[in-house]
């Protein structure tokens, strides 16, 4: 230091006017401080008992933002100071600093600081001003929906948001209400009711508020403090100029007030879309290699079970009349090739779903729609008394088709008419895994058949064919339909469009897919020929419905790539790459149980915030 401390106060704005014995003293209570390049200052969590004036050299900050990846919030250099904030209000760093260079300090204790706001009240009020505007600063650096908003510029929205502290039971949003502010929690949890029902508890790098503000309707949704928390609060007109400044952002409320209300609209600008495009794109690259929570997980259930089921075979023909081996080998066999294809689908989707439902769905496919579609195929098909009379044999295929799709699109319907189920990929993978549990009972009682008619080696030989086959049947077939039931349904997703131009498209996107299936099911099943004939009639069969199977699974993931680019924009997820990939999987949402992929900050399927495992509460 060329300059003493006395004479370095002096210099100094905050201390004009102080009395030279004054400084003299304060300058006393001071202590040199050296960092060497790559050593902390400071770390995060840690209890404030000291803050640093930097003097020479180049510190950064970081911290971890609300959903828990860590941000590099500024870089100091000489005449800034560092930890006043939470040396002012007596608690934890909420940032760490990293000297990036050799930095010489002057280090500030507790008491220091006391006193030199005791002799400069000028010292203490210009603190006061600059760390609340850098502590609401450092928030919205760590607010991840505000990170399209370019870092240099968001001191400016700093000074019109304000922090608010909310008690344990405190109503925030009343339903029914307008909200005339936008609200985003800093700490605490918060909990949002419905008609009297709890829908879902609020944390850290959540909001709300929004959608009274973008499509000027009551809110639906009552908020009230669970715990004893802290928001940060914008009001109605800086929110809306915000918006209208930086079009990122507005695609980012307009996404979340799709998946929150989504018979609301709110309108976007030509060039809004022309961005929107971009990101799309670069979306597409940015997300391709990352979903780890899946990646290749198919290989790994095709290498299992076809060993299993290989194994078994060899014991089933070695241990003939072994009951134990043959009904293992009966359950495997149906299962190896069904649960390798719903593998396949689930793999192809970005925005997925915790494995246990689906083999929830697998199972009720099994034991609800193949017992309904038995009794109903006896009733039309082989009872004498049945409503086709002599024209049941003619009309087999095409009742089968219809009976057995409509089974099984029964549990399908049901799950969509879920609100979580918003995107075309979900009716594909669930219309898959039912139509495969499906074919999975189905084709453990036609081995079976064979097993009592003739020998292990025919049964094992029929469960062979249906598992190379399966590709090509019930999977295939139920996941068209189901599509087409998904595009009905969203006829009604916007109130006042049943009427449109784009419900008729609907309804005749629907009906010409469920209509595909059924026929495709009926041809499967009609077999005009034999021998070759037969061979090349269902091949195609087969890849005439794996085509269009795969024309909706590209446009499936053409929308689900969409929506993530909209609520979470490019730049902001490669940022989280680095973060996530450390974690080796696609994140999980707490509050809707789905998978987003790496570097997602928050839920394209409910919208709310996706903290990782060490991010907190």
């Amino acid at each position: 230091m060329n300059v003493s401390i006395e004479e370095y106060f002096r210099e100094h704005p905050w201390f004009h006017g102080v009395p030279r014995e004054e400084l003299q003293e304060a300058a006393g209570l001071l202590k040199p401080a050296f960092f060497a390049s790559g050593s902390w200052l400071m770390k995060e969590g840690q209890l404030a008992e000291e803050c640093f004036l930097l003097l020479d050299g180049q510190a950064q900050v970081t911290s971890r933002n609300l959903v828990g990846e860590r941000v590099v919030l500024s870089e100091l250099s000489a005449g800034e100071m560092v930890g006043e904030i939470a040396l002012m209000r007596n608690d934890r760093r909420g940032a760490s600093v990293q000297a990036l260079t050799e930095v010489n300090a002057l280090r500030i204790d507790r008491d220091a600081f006391a006193r030199l706001s005791e002799i400069s009240p000028l010292f203490y009020e210009s603190l006061s001003y600059t760390a609340e505007i850098r502590m609401i600063h450092g928030i919205l650096q760590k607010a991840s929906i505000w990170s399209a908003i370019p870092e240099q510029e968001l001191r400016g929205l700093a000074e019109i948001t304000v922090r608010k502290h909310v008690e344990a039971g405190e109503t925030v949003v009343l339903s029914g209400e307008f909200s005339n502010q936008f609200f985003m929690v800093l700490d605490g949890k918060f909990e949002m009711t419905q008609a009297g029902k709890r829908a879902t508890v609020l944390r850290k790098g959540d909001f709300f508020g929004e959608v009274s503000l973008l499509a000027g309707v009551p809110e639906e949704n009552t908020i009230v403090a669970a715990t004893d928390g802290e928001l940060m609060v914008m009001a109605e007109e800086e929110f809306h100029s915000i918006l209208a400044y930086y079009p990122p952002v507005k695609q980012q409320f307009t996404e979340v007030l799709r998946i929150r209300r989504p018979d609301l609209t709110v309108s976007v600008s030509r060039e809004e879309n022309v961005e929107h495009e971009v990101a799309v794109r670069q979306t597409e690259e940015t997300s391709s290699p990352v979903a780890g929570r899946k990646r290749d997980s198919w290989m790994n259930v095709l290498l299992l079970s076809a060993g299993a089921f290989i194994l078994l075979s060899l014991l089933a023909l070695l241990l003939k009349g072994n009951q134990a081996v043959i009904v293992a080998s009966l359950i495997v066999g149906g299962a190896v090739g069904p649960i390798t294809f719903v593998s396949i689908i689930r793999d192809a989707q970005l925005l997925g779903f915790q494995a246990r439902r689906l083999a929830l769905m697998f199972i009720l496919s099994a034991v609800f729609a193949v017992p309904l579609a038995w009794v109903l195929e006896q009733w039309l098909l082989v009872s004498e008394e049945g409503p086709l009379g002599s024209f049941r044999v003619d009309a087999a295929p095409i009742v089968i088709g219809v009976v057995e799709e409509l089974s099984k699109l029964l549990l399908v319907v049901a799950l969509l008419r879920a609100k979580r189920m918003r995107f075309l990929m979900d009716a594909i993978v669930f219309g898959a895994t039912a139509g495969m549990g499906f074919a999975a009972l189905e084709s453990a009682y036609y081995g079976w058949m064979h097993l009592e008619q003739n020998s292990a080696w025919q049964m094992l030989a029929v469960l062979w064919t249906r598992t190379l086959l399966s590709p090509f049947g019930h999977g295939t077939w139920t996941a068209i339909a189901s599509a087409g039931i998904w595009y009905g349904l969203t006829v009604h997703a916007k109130r006042g469009e049943a009427a449109g131009s784009g419900a008729v498209r609907k309804w005749t996107i629907a009906a010409l897919l469920v209509f595909a299936a059924i026929v495709l099911h009926a041809c499967w099943d009609f077999q005009p020929w034999s021998g070759w004939g037969r061979l090349l009639w269902l091949t195609f069969i087969g890849c005439g419905g794996l085509f269009l199977l795969l024309l909706l699974i590209r446009r499936g993931g053409e929308e689900e790539r969409r929506s993530l680019a909209a609520l979470n924009p490019p730049r902001q997820l490669r940022l989280r790459q680095d973060e996530a990939e450390k974690q080796g999987a696609d994140i999980l949402c707490e509050a809707c149980g789905t998978y987003s992929p790496r570097g997602a900050t928050y839920c394209t399927r409910c919208g709310q915030a996706l903290l990782l495992e060490d991010a907190g509460g």
